[in-house]
């Protein structure tokens, strides 16, 4: 941490030297409270709702809040976040498919300012202000370029989607903020950057990578940037990139519990036969390149497609008229990195559909924005604000629809109803073992907002199909019909009580074992 707080002082050592005067420093103050303002008025204003009201309402919102919660008050020692009880390879890492970062980070800001049902948007807002007043300190924009910084953070459509929710794509775009304005130091003369600057970069692109994994591809333009610095040639530059990439991708697997996604069904068909493997493979890049052209799909998903493109063909261009070593190429292969391997990892391994892709390109799009207003590249930049512009109805069409929908209604009440139901029963007990510390209950159970009722430190466990589960490990369950007829006469699990989300179960099965264990 001494050596990224060094990092980060380092980036503005120079841009200190140029003031921005009164009317540069007010417009900093203005642009950095937009996210904030922005989201206050959509609720308030555009919804008519309470802002304070708000709570969780997707099943990822609901664990990434539960997981914070957790995390705030029991560190690693809380209980499991796992789909079918199988949990990283890692003992101490006992979340879910995205790993510990995002509940470590936020939790131990939980433990600072508190950590209530709405606090993720006050938090996230927060972020994003704090990065983007970074941005401005390191990048000394001129007024054209602050007006235009609060133009592009005004009609970001991404950010203020999601800066009302518990996603986590308000982290991300804090994040790539704060990347843009580090990055904007190795275009503009990577030679003066110190090496304190270099290795601190370096650990927090690797930090990164823990809570997104797509972050490590930043590693490719942070060597070739600095490679005269490191006496790496290109080639040597992309090696090394590569080998970080492998190592964030082997250690985040480690870190993160187990996903039943196409990545993991296409590496299981890959080892059943070379064949399959690869034709499954070109049937879901097929599928997933029909998506991204598809004209039906919703206007916000084509818009954000289209600007990667534009974006990418910048880069190109870029590269094909500046040398490597040029502001120029730097530029470019940042762009052709961040962006483009992105793209080809979501045809190839993710899904082009819904909002998944949606989440996944605008951060790394966001950061483009940013750099392109640092270089001064006004006719790409304006390009990709009048796309914004267009796309305004569509924004707010759906914000009023499935971004609000039943956010902003008074729930709290179903939430502390289900957590005096549970409360005689369901405790967390520190310094056991973290099963203990667990409830198991079917996907729709465990995805519904009642859930944020579960004490913190009580670990969220789900299955789909319960034949799947071998010896149940969590200490409590919750089962509807259909599971309980499946799993309710298994031996050790007794039954408690009926609640408003299904029965409620006490799994005494290898007590005695877990309690002689050291």
């Amino acid at each position: 941490m001494r050596i990224l707080g060094s990092t980060l002082e380092s980036a503005g050592e120079e841009a200190s030297r140029r003031p921005l005067g009164a009317v540069g420093i007010l417009l900093s103050l203005v642009i950095a409270s937009l996210p904030f303002l922005v989201s206050l008025w959509l609720i308030t204003v555009h919804l008519g709702a309470d802002a304070r009201a708000y709570a969780p309402q997707w099943s990822d919102e609901i664990y990434n809040w539960h997981q914070v919660a957790t995390f705030r008050v029991a560190g690693f020692d809380g209980g499991y976040y796992t789909v079918n009880e199988e949990p990283s390879p890692l003992a101490f890492s006992r979340f879910y498919t995205h790993g510990p970062a995002y509940p470590a980070f936020f939790g131990t800001l939980g433990r600072i300012v508190g950590w209530q049902i709405n606090s993720a948007p006050i938090v996230g807002a927060t972020l994003t202000g704090l990065a983007l007043l970074f941005f401005i300190w390191v990048s000394r924009p001129d007024r054209t370029q602050l007006l235009l910084l609060g133009l592009a953070v005004l009609t970001f459509w991404p950010m203020h989607l999601y800066m009302a929710t518990d996603m986590r794509l308000s982290f991300f775009d804090a994040m790539a903020i704060v990347f843009a304005a580090l990055f904007y130091r190795t275009i503009k003369d990577p030679d003066t950057t110190s090496r304190r600057f270099l290795i601190g970069f370096a650990l927090l692109v690797g930090l990164a990578t823990l809570s997104k994994l797509t972050w490590s591809f930043l590693f490719i333009p942070l060597l070739l940037h600095m490679r005269h610095r490191t006496s790496l040639s290109i080639l040597q530059s992309l090696g090394l990139a590569a080998v970080l990439i492998l190592c964030a991708f082997g250690i985040h697997s480690q870190l993160a519990a187990p996903y039943p996604n196409f990545a993991s069904e296409l590496l299981g068909t890959f080892r059943i036969s070379l064949v399959r493997g690869f034709s499954l493979l070109f049937d879901h890049a097929w599928l997933s390149l029909g998506n991204f052209v598809d004209p039906s799909h919703h206007t916000l998903w084509l818009m954000i497609r289209i600007q990667i493109v534009i974006s990418l063909v910048w880069a190109g261009t870029l590269l094909a008229k500046s040398p490597l070593d040029g502001s120029g190429g730097r530029e470019g292969s940042l762009i052709l990195a961040g962006s483009g391997l992105l793209l080809v990892m979501t045809v190839l391994l993710y899904d082009v559909f819904g909002w998944r892709d949606f989440r996944l390109f605008a951060p790394v799009l966001l950061l483009s924005m940013l750099v392109f207003i640092a270089q001064r590249r006004y006719l790409i930049l304006g390009l990709l604000l009048a796309i914004n512009v267009l796309a305004a109805p569509s924004f707010l069409g759906a914000y009023s629809g499935l971004f609000s929908s039943i956010r902003y209604e008074p729930q709290t009440t179903e939430v502390r109803a289900f957590a005096d139901e549970i409360a005689p029963v369901v405790k967390f007990e520190a310094n056991t073992d973290g099963w203990q510390n667990t409830i198991l209950a079917p996907l729709g159970i465990a995805t519904n907002r009642k859930m944020l009722g579960v004490p913190a430190g009580i670990g969220i466990s789900w299955f789909e199909f319960p034949p799947r589960l071998a010896a149940i490990k969590s200490r409590y369950l919750l089962l509807d019909a259909r599971s309980r007829s499946a799993l309710g006469r298994r031996p050790g699990l007794r039954y408690i009580k009926a609640t408003a989300l299904g029965d409620l179960y006490v799994n005494h099965a290898g007590e005695e074992k877990r309690d002689t264990s050291p």
